[in-house]
């Protein structure tokens, strides 16, 4: 009497009996497709978080009603070190940048041209204000609705080294005959490539 003591189960493909390699193989490939699957929901379910958040935040900016702007030092007074558009760059100006491009080995160039050509005419930036601690910049800007702003902070996220939107405050520009809305908002900075702005600024500050 013959036995066969093969207890291995034998899986069947392409129409033949697999072999114990074959099998390892495709518990292999199996394996990576499981993964790749689960890394994929992951990155989704993320996706998904973040968006509720912001939505999160955009409903809490329309359910709250605007508050008067306080007067504040004019764009030739600010001590807050901010660069306001069409400001030309003080010296503590060009340090800070310095800093904080070395920091976060961020093109600044690069950033202050992408801001350019995504502000709509119907919005008016108001100031840049970089944070190196942080890794963020804050803006601020004013339309004649809180839609626009909304808007448009919205479509300046995910663009070149811009990341993640935060939402601050809005506000009523009492100071301005049209009284226009003004939001406040910050966005992450992704130091992804060779910062280019500092050679730029030691050239401007000869």
């Amino acid at each position: 009497m013959a036995f066969n003591w093969e207890f291995a189960p034998r899986w069947t493909l392409w129409g033949r009996q697999s072999r114990p390699r074959m099998r390892a193989v495709a518990l292999a490939l199996g394996s990576v497709a499981l993964l790749a699957l689960a890394g994929g929901a992951w990155n989704s379910w993320q996706q998904m978080q973040e968006l509720a958040t912001v939505q999160t935040e955009v409903q809490a900016l329309r359910a709250t009603p605007a508050k008067p702007l306080a007067p504040r030092a004019s764009a030739t007074t600010r001590r807050d070190g901010g660069l306001v558009a069409g400001q030309a760059l003080s010296t503590d100006q060009r340090q800070g940048l310095r800093a904080v491009a070395r920091q976060l080995n961020i093109p600044w160039q690069e950033l202050f041209e992408q801001l350019e050509r995504s502000t709509p005419p119907q919005v008016a930036l108001v100031s840049v204000e970089p944070d190196g601690q942080r890794g963020t910049v804050r803006l601020q800007a004013e339309a004649k609705s809180l839609d626009t702003l909304l808007q448009y902070a919205a479509a300046l996220q995910g663009q070149g080294v811009l990341g993640r939107l935060t939402y601050n405050k809005h506000e009523t520009n009492g100071q301005d005959a049209n009284r226009p809305m003004r939001l406040t908002f910050e966005l992450m900075l992704l130091p992804t490539r060779q910062a280019t702005l500092v050679p730029a600024l030691q050239e401007g500050a000869r």
